[in-house]
């Protein structure tokens, strides 16, 4: 149904371009019985005739559509033989470790059917397994190579048409670090075996590289043991499809997450959603309460999971369970709930509106001990969002949640972290440390500390408000600490907190 022509055709009837269709063989225009019902289905709405030059039949009666249909079944089974046998020849001829089509690897060139070694490429293909071996990081590869002028194969089609010469990306990097194919194996749907084509990586370089990219791979993953893991790697994507990798940048001590889209980081401009990245803290923290918020509402869980005609039994099941799992994850760290969380989570697409929680059904009932419905079933996946608004908070774009009460700002953690600071410092400057001391130690500059050190004498309700994450929307901590008057009501007035 996707071949060019005939959606030409198919978009050409429906403009009314077309009275009959003519075709040598009725297995010409389709050899599957479930899509010729759907060409028919047009043409009859169009009013469109259909005629076979060689095979004559009348589809105006029982008789002619009865043997049109075994037609078409004799052609979709000739289909299917005949992809069976190809298959089967792929199998057969890839477990002699013959090279069965495809794109043609780095390193080698197809010469009368068969990989050889192109040795100019060999040398490029050894030098990507080393240099990973020795810089054991995927971005440093990708510069390193990059700076060697290292590129992927040129590859010439057959009218001429050439392709390939460019910088190798990190998938495409990957890819050669993965491939079997530089063993001298053959892969085909999970099995190994030998080929006939000559290794260009020793096994045991192919070994060290893999026991790295494995141990990367770990390294990023959200397991527990790690200090800053990135529990949403993998599951979180944009609304256009992107996958949001993690990433982080380093500023003095301080170590800021984030969670960067894939199409920024291979450069695809067209393909870039409406988050280019998120601060990781922020869409954690939105995760993580939004799943408590879900177990906290019931009513929605027996709807995705048992549908309408749930008992009343099932009902309170579901009650009895979301209570107890809620008043345990509220009690742990949001680190932990997210873990949890990412066993029933499918994934979640974030957007510059909202944020969609995809989750699994099946994986819930088993997390809330309840058994699977006998009979009508609710779908294995079912999605649940919360409603955001993008806005400035400090220097970076802020994800702010909407609830019933209308919006509430996330925890600015770089406010908390300076008036956390500036009070800690106001004890040391009261203890007889000078202001260039405490900035040596912090590894900061003199003027940041200073700037900083009126915080201390903010009011006791503004700290506490800005720790809950309940300051005036678009609030700075450049703004915060600029001409603070000592005076708590002025602090008030001026910084946007209700009186009191």
């Amino acid at each position: 149904m996707d071949r060019p022509a005939l959606q030409q055709l198919m978009n050409d009837i429906k403009a009314r371009k077309v009275d009959v269709v003519v075709v040598y063989k009725v297995d010409r225009l389709t050899r599957a019985l479930s899509d010729f019902a759907k060409i028919v289905e047009v043409f009859d709405g169009q009013g469109v005739s259909f005629v076979s030059v060689t095979q004559q039949f009348n589809t105006t009666s029982s008789m002619g559509r009865l043997t049109l249909n075994v037609l078409l079944s004799f052609a979709q089974f000739e289909r299917e033989v005949i992809g069976e046998r190809v298959r089967d020849k792929i199998a057969a001829s890839k477990k002699k470790g013959m090279f069965m089509g495809g794109g043609i690897s780095l390193g080698y060139d197809l010469v009368d059917h068969k990989l050889v070694v192109n040795e100019g490429e060999a040398i490029a293909v050894r030098a990507i397994f080393s240099l990973y071996a020795e810089l054991r990081n995927i971005k440093l590869l990708q510069k390193e190579v990059t700076r060697l002028g290292i590129i992927s194969k040129i590859r010439i089609g057959p009218s001429g048409r050439t392709w390939g010469g460019k910088p190798l990306r990190r998938g495409h990097l990957n890819f050669i670090l993965r491939s079997r194919t530089y063993l001298g194996e053959i892969l085909h749907k999970g099995q190994i075996y030998p080929g006939q084509h000559q290794a260009i990586i020793e096994k045991s370089l192919w070994d060290q590289v893999q026991e790295i990219m494995t141990g990367n791979v770990y390294a990023r993953s959200y397991g527990k043991g790690f200090k800053n893991p990135s529990p949403l790697a993998g599951i979180l994507f944009d609304e256009m499809g992107n996958r949001m990798s993690p990433s982080h940048s380093q500023r003095g001590t301080a170590r800021y997450r984030y969670y960067i889209s894939q199409a920024v980081i291979q450069g695809e401009q067209s393909k870039i959603g409406s988050l280019r990245r998120i601060p990781a803290f922020q869409i954690e923290t939105i995760v993580a309460k939004q799943f408590i918020d879900l177990l906290t509402r019931p009513e929605i869980l027996i709807e995705h999971l048992f549908g309408p005609e749930a008992s009343g039994y099932e009902k309170q099941s579901v009650v009895t369970s979301a209570n107890m799992l809620a008043a345990t994850l509220g009690q742990d760290n949001e680190k932990n709930i997210l873990i949890f969380v990412r066993d029933v989570l499918l994934k979640i697409v974030a957007g510059a509106e909202r944020v969609a929680l995809v989750l699994d059904g099946k994986a819930m009932r088993t997390a809330l001990r309840i058994k699977e419905p006998d009979e009508n079933a609710q779908p294995s996946e079912f999605t649940v969002s919360v409603p955001i608004k993008l806005t400035r908070l400090g220097r970076q774009e802020c994800m702010v949640v909407g609830n019933d009460n209308g919006t509430q700002p996330l925890v600015n953690k770089s406010m908390v972290l300076a008036v956390a600071r500036a009070i800690q410092w106001d004890g040391q400057v009261r203890a007889g440390a000078s202001m260039k001391k405490i900035a040596k130690k912090e590894r900061l500059s003199s003027g940041y500390v200073t700037r900083v050190m009126p915080l201390a004498f903010l009011a006791p309700d503004i700290v506490q408000a800005i720790y809950e994450g309940r300051q005036p929307l678009g609030l700075k901590v450049k703004a915060l600490s600029a001409n603070l008057p000592l005076d708590w009501v002025e602090q008030r007035r001026s910084l946007g907190f209700p009186a009191r």
